[in-house]
């Protein structure tokens, strides 16, 4: 940023506007037109008050200054990349950062706003969930081991109905178990993704269970070539985890 209000580099400034607000470091760049200030996205959202709407993110997340509204239905991107701001710099104490404290994050889970709404003459309360994958149905490729089947857990914690698969059936059927444990829906199909048939067989498995695919995450490693996809011919892909 180009420094407004006798800000310099080094200061912690607090960013708002009126959706929200959060800290941020000062570096200078002469190569920005005076009053423009950029800031990076990732960092992990870490309310100071977790059941408060608007509360300070201390950990510098800009995504709770633009607008909430998805790129599409699909990707649910943030599709505002600027917005007007304030900056001042921060008087206090600096508060802890606890977005890798898992304590913390359970308990900002526990503290989420509750909504009441009233339908035929009854009142319901449930917490906002930021994000719900509900009766939606995701292909994970990969995900008996590793980050498959990371993804697939965290999916199925969101609410989806989860197809593990990889190309041993005994490894699919043993991550099966896990899940059904858990009570979450779970279907196990073997397939290696090198295999047309198999892959097909992944589909119709799948649509026959549950009558549609939402959501395919292609996990499966497999680097055959390099190039444009579309050059790529079928018997490229002969391995794959």
């Amino acid at each position: 940023m180009q420094p407004p209000r006798g800000l310099a580099a080094g200061d912690v400034v607090r960013v708002f506007n009126d959706r929200g607000q959060c800290l941020a470091g000062v570096r200078i760049d002469e190569g920005l037109k005076r009053g423009v200030v950029v800031m990076s996205t990732g960092a992990w959202y870490d309310p100071l008050v977790p059941a408060e709407i608007g509360t300070l993110d201390k950990h510098g997340n800009p995504n709770v200054l633009t607008r909430d509204k998805g790129t599409s239905k699909l990707t649910q991107g943030a599709s505002a990349h600027t917005c007007l701001v304030e900056v001042e710099r921060f008087a206090g104490a600096l508060p802890p950062i606890t977005a890798y404290d898992r304590r913390s994050s359970l308990q900002r889970t526990r503290d989420r706003p509750v909504l009441q709404t009233r339908f035929a003459g009854k009142l319901h309360r449930r917490r906002f969930c930021m994000f719900s994958l509900k009766d939606k149905v995701a292909v994970i490729t990969g995900s008996t081991k590793g980050i498959g089947k990371s993804i697939a857990e965290e999916m199925a914690k969101a609410g989806a109905k989860v197809v593990i698969s990889s190309r041993k059936a005994d490894a699919c059927e043993a991550v099966l178990k896990e899940f059904q444990a858990r009570g979450q829906e779970a279907i196990a199909i073997a397939c290696n993704v090198g295999q047309k048939d198999q892959l097909q067989s992944l589909v119709d498995g799948t649509l026959a269970k549950w009558g549609k695919i939402d959501i395919v995450v292609c996990n499966a490693a497999s680097n055959p070539v390099f190039g444009p996809l579309i050059k790529v011919p079928d018997d490229a892909s002969t391995r794959s985890c």
